[in-house]
């Protein structure tokens, strides 16, 4: 054949020129929309080129699918992502409602209302001798200071000084009652512990005091006691009454001090 006839042949033999109609980066791979078939001019559409469809050997893998495909580097979905959460043994945990309120026995609420009971009848004990004993120095210091005369100052020593041996002995016995209750409040437990702890101090504290004061005035009994049944001279006595006159105040003020702080002190309920 002749090579005007070859090329002639070639000429009417099918030739698809391949024309770019459009081009575009997809996730870093390079995605051919389509091509012109020079026969027909319809576009035949290709399938997508990814570069993040790694066949494992470094090479692009062709995908059936036109729009974008997951890749590695994309984010994970948020529940794989979201680990559940844990307790921290450090975060503190919520009691439930109620949890701290603790009931008494009856028989331990009995025996702490003793206790408290029994302190309390210490100190109105101690509070009504260290009353007579008080009167009792005042009456001098009124007569020295001409506020009183002394046939007033006379019958208030004869007045508080029938009274006082019972007031001493009011006293001793609700120390005794005192002793026999001590320990009652031992076994409470819930939030009345603290107030009951409190309370009890307070009470301690002011039966001490009161107690070193009535201890001055039973001295002071014993003393006139003594001189009316001729153990010692009028001096010797009147000696000693200064002398008493002059250190009493200092324990009846203690006293004084420690019953107002008991009655600021919180209240014992050990229900």
């Amino acid at each position: 054949m002749s090579h005007a006839k070859r090329a002639a042949k070639r000429r009417k033999g099918p030739t698809v020129a391949a024309v770019a109609v459009g081009a575009a980066l997809v996730g870093g791979g390079l995605v051919v929309l389509g091509q012109l078939d020079s026969r027909t001019g319809s576009q035949q559409v290709l399938p997508t080129i990814t570069a993040s469809q790694d066949s494992g050997d470094g090479g692009p893998r062709a995908s059936g699918s036109v729009g974008p495909s997951a890749s590695a580097n994309s984010s994970p979905s948020p529940t794989a992502a979201t680990a559940k959460p844990t307790r921290n043994a450090s975060t503190p945990v919520t009691p439930a409602p109620g949890a701290s309120r603790v009931s008494n026995s009856a028989a331990v609420v009995a025996a702490c209302s003793r206790e408290i009971a029994a302190g309390e009848a210490v100190v109105r004990a101690a509070s009504t001798a260290a009353d007579g004993w008080r009167a009792h120095l005042q009456a001098r210091t009124d007569l020295l200071a001409g506020k009183i005369s002394r046939e007033a100052s006379g019958q208030i020593w004869a007045r508080t000084k029938k009274a006082g041996p019972a007031q001493v002995a009011s006293l001793s016995a609700a120390m005794t009652a005192q002793g026999k209750a001590r320990g009652g409040c031992a076994k409470v437990t819930g939030s009345a512990v603290i107030s009951c702890k409190q309370r009890l101090a307070a009470l301690d504290a002011a039966s001490s005091a009161g107690r070193a004061a009535v201890s001055d005035w039973n001295d002071h009994l014993k003393m006139m006691a003594a001189h009316a049944a001729g153990a010692f001279g009028s001096q010797h006595a009147q000696d000693l009454w200064v002398a008493a006159w002059k250190g009493g105040p200092k324990n009846l003020e203690r006293f004084a001090l420690a019953q107002a702080a008991l009655a600021g002190a919180p209240r014992c309920r050990p229900s």
